[in-house]
């Protein structure tokens, strides 16, 4: 895997326990490298680590050391491959949110508005409503979020 990179791995099939998360957030998902399935993880939900069981030592080896190669984000400090499958699992929770918001509208965010802030149209997504949104706003337009699942 000497091409590991921080795209080429996720987590896939994520299914959350928001009932049984305590101190962390109780889940399971697979995770992949490269497009194939590399490990089985879960958290319990009680404070503890993430835990990968990972049907390939080498790789598991690999995926670790490629883990402290990361930076940490905001910090002088080296990734663990706890930390960044939950920064993994962080992400997938976000992307959920918004694919959710964004079965009901385009949804959008401007320069003005704040970084927890968006805005939604009463249509659903479309090529035309999205061109209509840039043209009413231009420059101010940060992002049409939708776009991120097409």
């Amino acid at each position: 895997m000497a091409g590991m990179t921080k795209e080429s791995i996720q987590l896939k099939n994520v299914k959350i326990a928001w009932h049984m998360s305590e101190g962390t957030t109780a889940f399971t998902a697979s995770l992949y490298i490269d497009g194939k399935k590399a490990a089985d993880v879960k958290n319990e939900g009680r404070g503890g680590d993430n835990h990968p069981r990972f049907m390939d030592r080498e790789l598991q080896k690999e995926f670790h050391e490629f883990c402290t190669t990361l930076p940490y984000p905001g910090e002088s400090y080296s990734m663990t491959y706890d930390s960044f499958i939950g920064i993994l699992l962080g992400e997938w929770i976000s992307n959920d949110d918004w694919k959710k918001a964004c079965r009901k509208g385009l949804v959008f965010r401007v320069k003005s508005d704040n970084e927890d802030q968006y805005r939604t149209t009463k249509g659903k997504y479309s090529p035309e409503l999205a061109s209509a949104i840039r043209e009413k706003y231009g420059d101010e337009l940060v992002e049409i979020i939708n776009e991120r699942f097409i």
